[in-house]
């Protein structure tokens, strides 16, 4: 780090760790995903993560979170993948779909429409550039913007189903499938004090297809 009339000198591995907490909203574009309503298309997350700088401008960080999505596929193309079979809605809850990871169910009474709700934890790892140390290094940086890269795992735990009495309910994953991603975000973080800082995180990620 950079010590006034000193210069730069290394510093102890213990110094520059960063410790986050951010929770925020995701919206979930997979098979047909892109149907229903804005409102219901949004999930939510919270997380937690460590990192370090490891120079002026790169650092590193990892963490882990919890999550909900929310999924949307027409009951043609959900029939495409698995034929229907039942008397009556409520059994959609029960149905394994050979194609297809989680339960669905009518969607506002919608039969052309269902809907799909499953909880995940994930991890993370990320590569940190800070672009504003890049144009100009000041130790009182009021705004900083970051850019990062990195990869990640998901692994469902529970899921909304619709059980035999057409009641919705959350139980465990009878198949708690695993996704890795990547992803790219933007920090913005507003300096609070000398230690403490307010953040916006943006991500964009790309899963394999079993996410859902």
């Amino acid at each position: 780090r950079y010590m006034q009339g000193i210069g730069w000198v290394k510093t102890p591995f213990s110094d520059n760790w960063f410790l986050q907490a951010q929770g925020g909203a995701n919206h979930y574009f997979g098979y047909q995903d892109i149907q229903g309503n804005f409102v219901d298309h949004t999930g939510c997350n919270v997380e937690v993560l460590l990192g370090r700088w490891m120079f002026l401008m790169l650092g590193f960080r990892g963490g882990l979170g919890i999550a909900e999505s929310h999924g949307f596929i027409t009951k043609e193309a959900y029939d495409k993948y698995h034929p229907w079979v039942g008397n009556g809605w409520q059994y959609y809850g029960e149905l394994p779909a050979t194609n297809l990871h989680g339960h669905y169910w009518p969607y506002y009474e919608d039969n052309k429409l269902l809907f799909q709700k499953w909880q995940y934890i994930y991890g993370n790892i990320d590569l940190i550039f800070n672009l504003t140390n890049a144009v100009r290094y000041n130790v009182n940086n009021k705004f900083e913007n970051v850019v990062y890269a990195g990869v990640g795992m998901q692994s469902g735990i529970t899921e909304d189903a619709v059980n035999r009495e057409g009641r919705l309910e959350s139980s465990w994953r009878q198949d708690p499938n695993m996704a890795a991603d990547v992803h790219l975000g933007l920090l913005n973080y507003l300096r609070l004090s000398k230690h403490l800082f307010a953040h916006l995180d943006t991500r964009v990620s790309m899963y394999q297809g079993q996410f859902d």
